[in-house]
């Protein structure tokens, strides 16, 4: 899958300004952190390299605004971290201009915990998920989301599919559900908005064309073909030409 870099330090960035307001003030300085990595890897043309979390989590406000309207929800305080790595493309040639940060996507994993907020502090998370790109040789949707299989004795399924894969697209589902009508409210009044908006649309027409040409080829029914989906390695997942 490729994506564009640059482009994708542009979308963060903006996504980032909007999200800075739920991230707890402890987490601030990582998650500021996650902006200038992203941002050096591109400035200096890194060829390959990885761009993540550091492993470290990053807490967001508690909430109880998850549920329904007028229902007094459990607080919960949610933290996500993630790990993205990428790779040179190869173009043979000189490579166009627009190419120039173009990398293929080989890893990304967006983690989310959320945990009651009384039980923070001893790190035992109520929900452990992440929204992956399969490994190599694995079954399962090329892109899903799945409970954390250390908390099921290692039974990594069920694997479901999921419609994007890169952490600002996560963290916007993700934030959409933690925090219904705030974070909508932001949202559309929020600088950027339009720019994100338009690539996600992009990635998810892209990714809906791809499968549903896959699925034609199948004579299995489209959710066994969905949850089967290959595509290319040069897929063009995240650019814009």
């Amino acid at each position: 899958m490729i994506v564009d870099v640059k482009r994708l330090a542009e979308e963060y960035g903006h996504f980032s300004s909007r999200m800075l307001g739920f991230v707890a003030p402890k987490s601030v300085t990582d998650f500021n952190n996650t902006i200038q990595e992203l941002n050096a890897s591109v400035t200096r043309g890194a060829d390959s390299f990885e761009w993540s979390t550091k492993r470290r989590e990053i807490s967001l406000r508690s909430t109880k605004d998850y549920d329904r309207p007028g229902k007094s929800s459990k607080q919960v305080t949610p933290s996500i971290s993630f790990v993205c790595k990428f790779e040179k493309l190869e173009i043979p040639g000189k490579a166009p201009k627009r190419k120039k940060y173009w990398r293929i996507l080989k890893k990304c994993v967006c983690e989310l915990n959320i945990y009651v907020s009384e039980d923070e502090d001893n790190g035992q998370a109520s929900v452990r998920l992440h929204a992956d790109l399969k490994n190599p040789n694995q079954w399962g949707p090329l892109l899903h989301m799945q409970i954390n299989e250390h908390d099921c004795d290692g039974i990594a399924v069920p694997r479901t599919p999921h419609a994007f894969v890169l952490p600002q697209d996560c963290l916007d589902f993700w934030l959409g559900e933690l925090y219904h009508e705030e974070w909508r409210r932001l949202g559309i009044s929020s600088q950027g908005h339009a720019i994100m908006r338009a690539a996600q649309t992009r990635r998810l027409e892209a990714l809906g064309k791809a499968t549903w040409e896959f699925m034609r080829g199948k004579r299995t029914g489209p959710a066994l073909a969905i949850a089967d989906l290959e595509l290319d390695p040069e897929f063009l997942y995240s650019v814009s030409e």
